[in-house]
């Protein structure tokens, strides 16, 4: 059985980046094979490549979330507008059910159709009191005939809208 110790240390500043790679101690059988000290350029570009790889993996965007979620767009809104309701990874097969949307515990709209690929989007009226409010996409039968929830946060803001002017007929001269 094989020991390896090494310690990968990056820095990075403005423009200049500092890069070091030491092993410790190799042991192999209990025996010691490499005393410390700067890695073989072989170990350098294995390691330098296994850190560029974990690099990459890193950056891929993280994988969808198990299960329906919402997204609210815009999510702050003043009373009386309208949101769009973007439902995630739903059942979309023909055996499940629409959705019901729900601000709070109050239905605003039922009968939503899902897509084959689990995607509802539906628009929504904001009528509720400024504040947070919970929005809830139900499905009654998903996958497996099993009740799916969703929620996502809609902040109503306090507006400073102003009402159309009355029409006031002209002065006379």
């Amino acid at each position: 059985m094989a020991e390896t110790f090494v310690t990968l240390r990056f820095v990075a500043s403005d423009k200049k980046t500092d890069t070091e790679i030491r092993v410790k101690e190799v042991r192999m059988k209990g025996k010691r094979v490499r005393s410390p000290g700067p890695a073989p350029p072989l170990a350098l570009a294995v390691l330098t490549a296994a850190f560029v790889a974990l690099l990459a993996i890193a950056s891929l965007p993280a994988p969808a979330a198990d299960g329906p979620r919402l997204i609210l767009d815009p999510d702050t809104v003043e009373t009386g507008d309208s949101v769009t309701v973007h439902c995630i990874d739903f059942c979309g097969e023909e055996e499940c059910s629409t959705i019901s949307i729900q601000l709070d515990d109050r239905v605003v709209v039922d009968g939503v159709e899902v897509r084959r690929d689990g995607y509802a989007p539906v628009k929504v009226g904001a009528l509720a009191p400024p504040g947070r409010h919970t929005v809830t996409a139900v499905q009654a039968e998903g996958h497996d005939g099993e009740r799916v929830e969703a929620f996502a946060t809609l902040t109503i803001a306090i507006g400073d809208r102003q009402p159309p002017p009355e029409e006031t007929p002209p002065i006379p001269r």
